[in-house]
C-alpha cells in the first residue's frame, strides 16, 4: 500500500500512516466498525514500528516523523474514546502509531 501511495505522490508531497500500535494489537486491539447494519473487524498484520519505517524506506520515501502515541494521549489533548478506568489503568500502552514521509 506504501509503495502504491509514493508511486502516486508528488515531489515534496506527504503521507500520513495512521494506524492501531503494534503493541495495541498484541493486546488485543483491533480496527471496527459498523457500516449499513453490518460490522467489520479489519485485519491487523503482525509487525513491529521498524516494519511500517521499512515500508515507508523501500517506497522511496523520507521518514520525516514517528509518533507513538499512548491510551492517554491519542487524541492530542482530547482523551480517545475510551472509559477513563481503562485509559488511567493502560496510560503506558502505545496505542496509535502515526509516521509522516514525505516523497522526493
Amino acid at each position: 500500500m506504501v509503495a502504491e501511495l509514493s508511486r502516486v505522490l508528488r515531489p515534496g508531497g506527504h503521507l500520513l500512516v495512521n494506524d492501531l500500535h503494534p503493541a495495541a494489537v498484541e493486546w488485543g486491539f483491533r480496527s471496527k466498525f459498523n457500516l449499513d447494519a453490518v460490522f467489520y473487524r479489519l485485519l491487523s498484520p503482525k509487525h513491529g514500528p521498524k516494519g511500517y519505517l521499512d515500508a515507508v524506506t523501500n517506497a522511496g520515501l523520507k521518514t520525516l516523523r514517528m509518533t507513538e502515541l499512548t491510551t492517554e494521549t491519542c487524541g492530542l489533548g482530547h482523551p480517545c474514546d475510551l472509559v477513563d478506568e481503562f485509559r488511567e489503568e493502560y496510560a503506558w500502552l502505545p496505542f496509535i502509531l502515526g509516521i509522516l514521509a514525505q516523497a522526493s
